[in-house]
């Protein structure tokens, strides 16, 4: 309640420190009063106009921690690239362990082959000698 140029101040300064919702129109005081009263319906929560040299310093260090996790951020970012490389690079060397692992399950093959249908000594003893050295350089299993 107030001179109008009052209220009108009054007003500014609440909502520089509450959310205004709602604000009612002027309404003249009884008698021959010049004053009027208006009515508002506020709550906390405005930001206040200017930041004090405390909220001035916290948002400083806000912003500085802000900065420090988009850095992280984006090295996290790199390493995840570099362990997708990686992982890709692991799956071409299990896919050629896999080939090299066939052909020599086929050599296997071939020299029990040999052993078991050869006539000729000299192709078994080929045979027996090849996998020797595949057993002491690839043991089965």
């Amino acid at each position: 309640m107030g001179l109008p140029d009052e209220i009108e101040a009054a007003i500014e300064a609440l909502r520089s420190v509450l959310d205004v919702i709602e604000e009612s129109k002027p309404y003249a005081n009884c008698g021959n009063s010049r004053a009027v009263r208006v009515y508002l319906e506020a709550r906390p929560g405005a930001a206040p106009s200017a930041p004090d040299q405390g909220s001035a310093e916290l948002l400083a260090r806000a912003e500085a921690a802000e900065d420090r996790l988009r850095q992280t951020a984006s090295a996290v970012r790199g390493l995840a690239d570099r362990a997708d490389a990686a992982e890709a690079t692991a799956d071409r060397w299990r896919k050629r362990a896999e080939e090299a692992e066939a052909a020599i399950a086929g050599v296997r093959r071939l020299c029990d082959l040999t052993i078991s249908a050869s006539c000729r000594v000299q192709a078994i003893e080929q045979a027996r000698d090849t996998l020797t050295v595949l057993d002491r350089t690839m043991p089965e299993g």
